[in-house]
């Protein structure tokens, strides 16, 4: 649950409570029936250090040779193709040792899209 600030605009006692989303704001200070109003303070998060990932640019994907994280994937079209999600599929990329056919996980975006639609698709990916 969040914790907010309070500071009496009579007293100017500061409070700390934990509220509910849902929950409305208090007005009344509970030290000398004042009003109060909410403060506002930093986001608590901190990104420190190097490691911050960058998500990929789509610019030029249609000629990388390896798509996904584990390049199981060689093209678009075989991104796109819905018989990938099958245990009994076979990656034309990268398999695990001993290993023809397996499933490629991965995002579902694109898998039921029809022909027309697909072709489109790819047709924009291809422009960037």
């Amino acid at each position: 649950m969040p914790t907010y600030e309070y500071r009496c605009r009579d007293c100017g006692e500061d409070l700390e409570v934990y509220q509910s989303f849902t929950e409305d704001a208090l007005t009344v200070c509970p030290k000398c029936g004042g009003s109060l109003r909410k403060l506002f303070g930093n986001v608590g998060i901190s990104f420190k250090g190097t490691g911050f990932y960058k998500i990929p640019s789509l610019r030029g994907v249609w000629y990388r040779p390896r798509l996904l994280h584990d390049a199981s994937v060689t093209s678009l079209e075989e991104m796109f193709d819905p018989a990938r999600t099958s245990p009994e599929y076979e990656p034309k990329g990268w398999n695990p040792p001993g290993m023809t056919k397996r499933a490629v996980p991965g995002h579902t975006f694109g898998l039921s899209l029809n022909a027309e639609d697909r072709k489109a698709l790819l047709a924009f990916l291809r422009s960037l």
